[in-house]
């Protein structure tokens, strides 16, 4: 039974130069209540686990006892403590307790500390709840099982492209029920919090404790990552260990090279984008949460955690940092709007670290080239007045047509597509591409270089789709249909259907008075101007604001080039406007220019 406080504990404060307090857990049987002492010590010099957990409510109706004076918190660090206190006493840091939660300035500074303290940690502790429906087991073999597997052919192939060939659809392994255990872990809320993805990336050593199953961090990774690149069915669950996965491979890139040959570029703001799928209690947090780890990109920011501004300001702040910083215009590839974003008090340049909004061509632009000028000159941005960021770049094209992607279901998608291929179709005036390869770029447009499971089953299924499309608009030229129906042997059209409705939400398709088509932020509308600001990968919306050559910046967008070619496979290939060996605007009368955006 929990003893009624009698006096709350006073927190003293902290000396400055690195001191942390760690939490003495003192033993104790189940139905007794938690006692504990603080201690104020050195970083450097302390030796304890740090416990990685999931806050829940912020009500603190439970108590700690420390020496003797009460300490309110959470219902779940209550569960927490009881689940890790043991028959001696047990030295760990959390945070909830570790920091005084009413000093907003040693807040800030802690926050500041958080990464140093778990990375400097003998261990990490991640505790994700109980077990409510006994699958512990089962997640511990399968685990084990994969995770082995994984290490062994490492050591065995290295980072041979054949290293991990993708399973068949009716192996074992894709139809093994362990996988619904598994599922059900990843459902804990754990994995959708925001602070906990440099919690775990920057252990020592980390266990992820499942009721009583307890499992090693590395091996849980490892199956995370044979499921996310080599199962044949997308999970979306998936997402929620998206950055844990992103930055394990960043620190053990060999992984990532035996499942993905290329390059990926990862960033600190690539790394801030991806975890916009996470939940943060405070906006700020979504920029200060991930100071420690971002020292480890070459990009890195320094970011000083401060809870006295507004998160809109603090996003400005980071982002003018990052330009006088950085120079680079990386910055604009996350920056983007939805809604009444366009209307806020801030530079329509700055990332919206709190929006998920939709990126066209994500994936694509993490292995491609920053698109250059006529001389393949790149040019550094810079920042005036803290609020205008001037550019250089092309202003290519108009927008001439836009239509917002609305859909609810998979015949949606189909009717979707087939009213914007009819559409493409009559058009009086011709588009850059050819007729006969108007399905392909649309299709091609509408995936952005995503897709699931091998390429060669994508392809096929790609063209089972096409195929499709082209029967539904009345397509004739049967030459062209022999030939897709021998291309589309043994594809799905729903298959693609379910890869685009990954795709394309939240985007608009549009058509450039020069006759191209892409996906844009659904904000564009007709007038808006396609430019290449060099330094980006993908193209940029923008919208002229008043006079003075200044421009709001609205968002990237794949607009694809007329160019196309054959690939590997014998499939065409359509390369996105404006990349390295397909800059055919170069022969365009546009002028290279200074570009102000506001």
């Amino acid at each position: 039974m929990e003893t009624p406080p009698k006096k709350a504990y006073q927190y003293d404060d902290l000396p400055a130069g690195g001191y942390i307090r760690t939490l003495h857990l003192l033993p104790g049987s189940d139905n007794h209540s938690l006692h504990c002492t603080l201690r104020t010590t050195l970083m450097s010099d302390a030796h304890y686990e740090a416990v990685s957990y999931v806050w829940g409510s912020d009500i603190r109706d439970h108590n700690i006892f420390c020496d003797g004076l009460s300490i309110p918190i959470t219902s779940n660090l209550w569960t927490v403590l009881r689940h890790l206190r043991s028959e001696t006493t047990r030295i760990l840091w959390a945070d909830s307790i570790c920091i005084d939660q009413d000093n907003l300035k040693e807040k800030g500074i802690q926050v500041g500390l958080m990464g140093q303290i778990y990375r400097s940690a003998l261990r990490v502790l991640i505790v994700v709840g109980d077990d409510d429906l006994g699958v512990g087991e089962d997640v511990h073999s399968l685990v084990t099982e994969i995770g082995t597997m994984v290490r062994e052919t490492l050591q065995t192939h290295g980072t041979a492209e054949d290293s991990f060939p993708w399973p068949k659809e009716n192996a074992p392994i894709v139809s093994d029920p362990r996988w619904g255990s598994f599922n059900l872990l990843l459902s804990r809320d754990w994995f959708r919090r925001g602070w906990v993805i440099q919690e775990a990336a920057l252990a020592k050593e980390s266990w992820l404790i499942f009721g009583k199953t307890k499992l090693h961090w590395v091996d849980f990774i490892l199956t995370c990552t044979w499921q996310m690149l080599r199962f044949p069915v997308p999970n979306n669950l998936l997402d929620r260990i998206a950055m844990h996965f992103t930055l394990y491979t960043h620190y053990n890139p060999d992984v990532l090279r035996a499942f993905r040959p290329g390059q990926v570029r990862q960033s600190h703001l690539s790394m801030l984008a991806g975890a916009n799928l996470l939940d943060f209690s405070d906006p700020r947090d979504r920029i200060f949460a991930f100071g420690e780890v971002a020292k480890d990109f070459s990009d890195h920011v320094l970011v000083q955690p401060a809870y006295d501004v507004s998160f809109l300001l603090a996003y400005r702040q980071f982002a003018v940092d990052y330009i006088h910083h950085v120079k680079s215009v990386e910055l604009l590839e996350y920056a983007g709007h939805m809604g009444t974003s366009l209307e806020e008090e801030i530079p329509s340049w700055v990332p919206r670290w709190d929006l998920k909004i939709p990126s066209p061509g994500f994936t694509r632009a993490l292995y491609a080239a920053p698109l250059a000028s006529r001389d393949g000159s790149i040019y550094n941005a810079s920042v005036e007045e803290q609020y205008y960021l001037k550019v250089r770049g092309v202003l290519l094209d108009t927008v001439v047509y836009a239509s917002r992607l609305i859909w609810k279901t998979g015949q949606d998608i189909v009717d979707l597509s087939i009213n914007l291929l009819k559409y493409l179709q009559n058009l009086e005036t011709k588009t850059a591409y050819p007729r006969e390869k108007l399905v392909d770029v649309l299709l091609e447009n509408f995936t952005s270089g995503i897709f699931f499971g091998p390429w060669s089953r994508f392809r096929r299924d790609r063209e089972a789709f096409a195929l499709h499309l082209l029967q539904s608009t009345g397509h004739t030229d049967e030459d062209d249909l022999a030939q897709r129906r021998i291309s589309a042997t043994g594809g799905h059209p729903e298959a693609m259907v379910k890869c685009i409705s990954n795709v394309i939400s939240g985007m608009a398709f549009v058509l450039t008075k020069q006759g191209h088509m892409g996906l844009v932020p659904d904000v564009t509308r007709e007038g808006d101007t396609c430019a290449i600001i060099f330094g980006c990968t993908r193209l940029s919306i923008l919208r002229q604001a008043g006079g003075g050559g200044q421009y709001r910046y609205l968002g990237v967008a794949t607009i694809m080039g007329s160019e196309y070619y054959k690939g590997d496979d014998g499939g065409d290939e359509f390369p996105i406007l404006g990349e390295e060996g397909h800059k055919e605007w170069v022969d365009w009368d546009v002028d290279e220019q200074d570009i102000v955006l506001c």
